[in-house]
């Protein structure tokens, strides 16, 4: 095996992505060595280059977070993979990424991938359906037949949102631009709300013959929190994953707030958390065997097209998800 690798390289702090090569990484204890097939990618991957709480030690560094791919190499003190199994998984933001031919991933943090499932389905759940996931099941607990409003529901993780909600019986609500109702539809959404030309609280109010949602999903910002209240019930319950209001108001009615990142686990390099990932990725597939649950990935590239796809997504209007397919 040639010991040099393609990999998009980082080549300081705030600094640019070429594509390049890197040392294939050598397997240590409880980790696996993983062939790239595919990779998801992510807002957060672009946002890392200047986050000033995560410093590598040494540079160029690879980025990425989301990955698919087949065991090549298992280290020492690893139970319950071999070579050749296909996995996905959230690596950690702190070590060498994904956006590489190999990847050294701690094998208690992989989910294994069924053979039927596509690479770049694999590779798109980690960051958005398993945020969709935490959001609904483990902060929610979501429950049939009452309504959930998901912001920005044609996005990798609203996507997600709404196949999750739709499957366990929901009334789904969320907001899109018009050109984007077919795949909001697709994904399972039963009203698209023109943000653009709509009062989102009043169509929240009419699509609920005027209760008021139970649950708000927020991925766009934080301080929609503020006007969002106003088209829950008494109850409701209310998540972000894009930061907290900046201001407090005493006057919200009874709903619980709940704040979320599913990369904090890596960001606070808590091993129990990582964890805890994967074990979604599991519960995530008994869904996924009903056939209830379908790929977002409404774009494939090849790797020499990952850099300008991740500048494309800055843009805060990607649909779906974008793959990286490796071969």
């Amino acid at each position: 095996m040639t010991k040099q690798m393609k990999a998009v390289l980082l080549d300081a702090k705030g600094g640019n992505l070429t594509y390049g090569e890197s040392a294939i990484p050598t397997t240590k204890p409880e980790y696996l060595r993983v062939k790239v097939k595919a990779v998801g990618l992510n807002p957060f991957d672009y946002k890392l280059i200047n986050m000033q709480s995560i410093v590598w030690e040494e540079y160029p560094h690879i980025l990425g977070v989301d990955l698919a791919g087949v065991v090549d190499e298992v280290g020492e003190n690893v139970e319950g993979f071999q070579v050749g199994d296909q996995v996905f998984a959230l690596t950690n933001c702190k070590e060498k990424g994904t956006f590489a031919e190999y990847c050294l991933v701690r094998a208690d943090t992989c989910t294994k991938k069924p053979k039927e499932m596509s690479w770049e389905m694999a590779a798109s759940l980690p960051v958005t359906g398993l945020t969709a996931w935490s959001a609904l099941k483990r902060k929610f607990h979501i429950e049939k037949g009452k309504s959930i409003f998901i912001q920005a529901g044609a996005g990798g993780v609203g996507s997600y949102a709404i196949q999750i909600a739709k499957a366990h019986g929901l009334n789904v609500l969320t907001t899109c631009s018009p050109k984007n109702n077919e795949f909001v539809k697709s994904m399972g959404a039963d009203h698209c709300i023109d943000y653009h030309k709509e009062n989102v609280v009043e169509k929240l109010k009419e699509y609920t013959n005027g209760k008021g949602v139970d649950y708000i999903l927020e991925s766009v910002n934080g301080n929609n929190i503020t006007t969002n209240w106003e088209g829950c019930n008494l109850n409701a319950q209310q998540l972000t994953i894009v930061g907290a209001p900046e201001k407090a108001q005493p006057s919200y009615h009874g709903f619980t707030l709940h704040e979320s990142i599913l990369a904090m686990g890596h960001l606070m390099n808590n091993l129990e958390l990582q964890r805890d990932i994967a074990k979604m990725g599991y519960e995530f597939l008994e869904l996924y065997a009903t056939g209830k649950i379908k790929s977002n990935v409404t774009k494939k590239v090849p790797f020499n097209k990952l850099i300008e796809n991740l500048e494309s997504m800055k843009s805060g209007h990607t649909v779906g998800k974008i793959a990286v397919i490796m071969d």
